[in-house]
């Protein structure tokens, strides 16, 4: 009996170490691709998972300057076209990989397919996209985006998707997730989600359960997330002016709310600037 019980408990611990792993592979992009499985990842029709993947496995490739990238930087544009606006925000993300530490913020680095599509993805119409374009390009040296890069060191307001009585909202003081629901509506036509197209804590609501709106309309104000701000000022430290080190000495001092990593980031950053 002591060795049928110890079958089993091997057993037991077996099946859960395989759905431990199982569940791990999926929920990272941890497990390396092969040209076969990365083709597989990026095609069309691919999960938007299978595709964050891939598009995780070509920034360590270019980070590795691994040969015959040009295939995979033309798989990365691709994605940056997709439907899907989380592909579109890994693709803008994963083309800043082109550029390395060395060569971060040099206009004669880098490729030129990548600041094209960067440049077009500055009007994608997902704020994140927009935000991760705005990044990646100033790696490249590239301003056409310092007007995102600065937006994303204020409070962001969030819009009402259309017409409706707000049901629900999200009190002020709470966070806001990436693509999280922070109100309902009822209109017309039935219920109606609204969601944070960034991250952020609620700082104002705008728009009280019971209220009427318009499509357009304002319903409450996020502040900005410490790692957006953190990536706008990284990126401003590339392409900003004397001038914006101003509009970080407002996020990097005793009363921000901003974690002190943060603000030493923002600080240096702001230092940075005022040397230009």
């Amino acid at each position: 009996m002591k060795i049928k019980a110890s079958w089993v408990l091997a057993g037991i611990l077996l099946a859960s170490a395989l759905v431990t792993m199982i569940f791990w592979r999926q929920v990272t992009f941890s497990r390396r691709l092969g040209d076969d499985a990365l083709e597989t990842s990026l095609a069309d029709g691919s999960t938007v998972r299978d595709a964050q993947h891939g598009l995780e496995e070509i920034t360590r490739r270019f980070g590795e300057q691994a040969p015959g990238m040009d295939r995979w930087a033309a798989r990365a544009v691709a994605a940056s076209r997709r439907p899907e606006a989380p592909v579109r925000r890994a693709a803008a993300w994963a083309m800043q990989s082109a550029w390395t530490a060395q060569s971060r913020g040099d206009p004669a680095a880098g490729r030129d397919d990548f600041r094209a599509r960067l440049r077009e993805m500055l009007a994608d119409p997902d704020e994140a996209a927009r935000r991760n374009a705005s990044c990646s390009l100033a790696w490249a040296g590239g301003k056409e985006g310092l007007p995102v890069l600065r937006s994303m060191l204020a409070n962001h307001v969030v819009r009402a998707a259309a017409a409706g009585t707000v049901e629900s909202v999200l009190a002020q003081g709470r966070l806001a997730v990436q693509d999280g629901r922070v109100a309902r509506l009822r209109g017309e036509g039935g219920s109606v989600e609204v969601s944070a197209p960034v991250p952020g804590r609620v700082v104002a609501v705008l728009a009280a359960e019971g209220s009427v709106v318009k499509a357009g309309d304002p319903v409450l104000e996020l502040a900005p997330d410490p790692l957006h701000v953190r990536n706008a000022a990284l990126a401003l430290a590339c392409v900003g002016t004397p001038a914006d080190a101003l509009l970080l000495d407002a996020l990097a001092g005793p009363s921000s709310p901003l974690p002190e990593a943060d603000r030493a980031h923002v600080r240096e950053a702001a230092a940075w600037l005022r040397r230009q």
